[in-house]
């Protein structure tokens, strides 16, 4: 009989993550794959996977990006999840508690939110293969948590911070900020204010892909720039020319000082308190955004790019 585990899921408009705690090590074991799905594909690379279900085949990881930002509205989250979950055990049968997590004005929208968990059967046996795999899940339950919020419940104990902060979770198609203050009597930094700003590194990189574009009268994709900041690389290749990215990445700089600005607003000053970067699209956001925070807790990548996902986790388990 299957043991249930515990698995988070955190569904980015970019990435999807997962993580899951290995049973024998306690160690957290990461996963990403994109979020792309497509019902064919010409050439089937590794990152993609094959996914068959109910009649139908899916790939996952490659073809038109996933990313409603209402994710209520999203289609193939079951999908999604499934594939996840075969990325981060490796059992023919699993039974699973599912932590997902939804934008604080989305999660608070109990409409939304049921909406969302409508798209995930309880306690059925949910059979399907990727690629030359078969697989059955159940899932038995599914808690959704705050984005923004469950990175911090992931780093509280990475660091000394300050009395008062803030968080910025940059994803794909949101930035979702919350406010911390220290409570003595708890010795704890409790949640004092959520703010969701409508827009993401999605955006940032097309305004980016389309200004090159116009620079250097060419088509380089979507693709092409996020792979290249992502990986840390200088520069990028269009038609046999390297291009520096440094070379255009004013461009973007006044979309982000808007939003820097809407969330000084909303904060009534950013001064006040400590800044910590969080999010699969932090680094593409910090390279802007860093020039208007005099107090910045530093991350390194992997810990911005999974605190959602393990924050998600570690709730759960805090929970049952």
């Amino acid at each position: 009989m299957a043991l249930l585990r515990r698995v988070a899921v955190d569904l980015g408009n970019l990435y999807i993550k997962g993580v899951v705690r290995d049973q024998k090590t306690g160690k957290v074991i990461k996963k990403k794959i994109s979020n792309k799905i497509t019902t064919e594909v010409d050439i089937k690379n590794s990152k993609t996977r094959k996914l068959q279900r109910g009649g139908n085949t899916y790939y996952i990881g490659t073809g038109n990006l996933n990313n409603n930002i209402l994710k209520h509205t999203r289609q193939h989250i079951l999908d999604q999840i499934l594939v996840m979950i075969s990325e981060l055990i490796d059992d023919e049968f699993a039974k699973v508690s599912v932590a997902l997590g939804l934008p604080p004005a989305q999660l608070n929208n109990e409409s939304f939110r049921r909406s969302f968990l409508n798209e995930i059967p309880i306690g059925e046996e949910i059979e399907f293969r990727v690629d030359d795999s078969y697989r059955k899940v159940v899932i038995e339950s599914v808690k959704t948590y705050y984005e923004g919020y469950s990175a911090f419940y992931n780093l509280i104990n990475v660091g000394e911070y300050d009395d008062n902060l803030l968080v910025i979770d940059v994803g794909g198609g949101t930035i979702d900020c919350c406010s911390y203050k220290y409570d003595i009597d708890d010795e704890t930094h409790n949640p004092v204010r959520t703010h969701t700003v409508e827009k993401g590194a999605i955006n940032l990189i097309e305004e980016l892909r389309q200004y090159i574009n116009k620079k250097i009268d060419g088509n380089v994709s979507f693709e092409d720039i996020d792979d290249c900041i992502r990986a840390e690389r200088e520069t990028f290749k269009y038609r046999n020319v390297e291009y520096k990215i440094s070379d255009y990445i004013n461009s973007i700089e006044t979309t982000v000082d808007n939003i820097m600005n809407n969330i000084d607003n909303k904060y009534e000053g950013l001064d006040k308190y400590q800044i910590v970067f969080v999010g699969g699209a932090a680094k593409l956001f910090k390279i802007h955004a860093s020039k208007k925070v005099a107090n910045e807790f530093e991350l390194n990548e992997d810990q911005r790019f999974y605190a959602n996902a393990e924050g998600y986790l570690e709730q759960l388990e805090d929970e049952e």
